[in-house]
């Protein structure tokens, strides 16, 4: 009767990982071992994991489902079972509520996960009581608790299960696996008392309570991890972001270093520059003052020479330098 598509079958053989097809294992067993009668059927069979299983045990098998691909697949698996196997059981694709069973009545049926699909699951138990037979058994399995799957319609207490109890129905066997509600509702027994039900009930309340705290525990120490993760991975970057600091300081004190060197080296052949300079231009003043006194001795003699030419032209000059002449010797 499931809407969607449940891979019960491929869970079993752990094809859905190994934790939660030993979940699934333990509830198809449980339910294998209440169906005691010989005619048994499987309303919202899935992929028929079940049918299967009672079937080479010799019981009579109806299984259904809306899914007809849920169907084939179990019309699949079917194949590779034994002849007898295949004649025991029946696979057939429709809807519960509206299926012609043509007077047919169950000594089992199984509602296994189904219930929680369902908006009027009263009316859905109505149609399952009159399917059975009068000292038949509806074995049923549910989730417990909050399950936000999308398609659940129900959440479910121990308050639903007793909301069930209509029609002459009495709980008989009940049992929580993992996060699942498993429980008969038969005919023509005292039942079991509240007592026992909600005891059980506590303790699965516990056994939740328990993963919920663990779960928020691990949860705690995975954010603490990614914490602390996170900042050993921020302070490696501050410290190589540091240490490219510190290097590029090295770096730029280095390079100072070298300017200084270099204003020094300057500094030193400008001083030089500066002697040189002042060396030069007391050079130049010299050498300007010389050829200033050259200049004037040039002129002196120039004039000198005039005189010269000008008294040895005349008579009395020529008598003059006759007599020095004779002087000189």
């Amino acid at each position: 009767m499931r809407k969607s598509l449940d891979r019960v079958t491929e869970a079993y053989f752990g094809g859905m990982g190994e934790e939660f097809g030993r979940a699934t294992r333990d509830r198809v067993h449980w339910v294998c071992e209440q169906a005691s009668g010989e005619c048994v059927l499987d309303v919202g069979c899935s992929q028929g994991i079940m049918g299967v299983i009672l079937g080479r045990e010799g019981k009579r098998v109806v299984a259904i489902d809306l899914s007809e691909e849920s169907i084939v697949f179990a019309r699949g698996v079917l194949e590779g079972e034994s002849e007898v196997t295949r004649g025991l059981v029946d696979f057939r694709v429709g809807n519960f509520m509206t299926h012609d069973f043509e007077g047919e009545r169950f000594d089992v049926i199984i509602l296994a996960e189904v219930l929680e699909h369902v908006t009027e699951p009263t009316r859905f138990l109505r149609k399952t009581a009159s399917l059975l037979r009068d000292d038949g058994k509806v074995v049923i399995t549910l989730p417990f608790g909050i399950n936000d799957f999308f398609d659940h319609k129900k959440t479910y207490y121990v308050t639903g299960v007793l909301d069930m109890l209509l029609d002459g129905l009495r709980i008989g066997s009940f049992k929580f696996l993992d996060s699942y509600l498993c429980f008969t509702l038969e005919r023509g027994i005292e039942g079991v008392s509240l007592y026992s039900l909600f005891s059980e009930a506590e303790k699965s309340f516990y056994v939740k309570e328990r993963q919920f705290v663990e779960a928020r525990r691990q949860d705690r120490q995975q954010r603490d991890l990614e914490v602390r993760q996170r900042l050993e991975r921020e302070l490696v970057e501050v410290s190589d972001a540091l240490e490219l600091e510190q290097r590029h300081s090295s770096n730029l004190n280095l390079a100072i270093s070298e300017l200084e060197q270099e204003v020094v080296q300057l500094k030193e052949q400008m001083e030089v520059l500066v002697l040189s300079r002042e060396e030069k231009v007391k050079t130049e003043k010299l050498l300007l003052a010389s050829y200033k006194k050259e200049q004037g001795l040039l002129k002196d003699y120039s004039v000198l020479q005039q005189k010269y030419n000008s008294l040895g032209g005349s008579k009395l000059g020529k008598i003059t330098l006759a007599y020095w002449r004779w002087r000189k010797r």
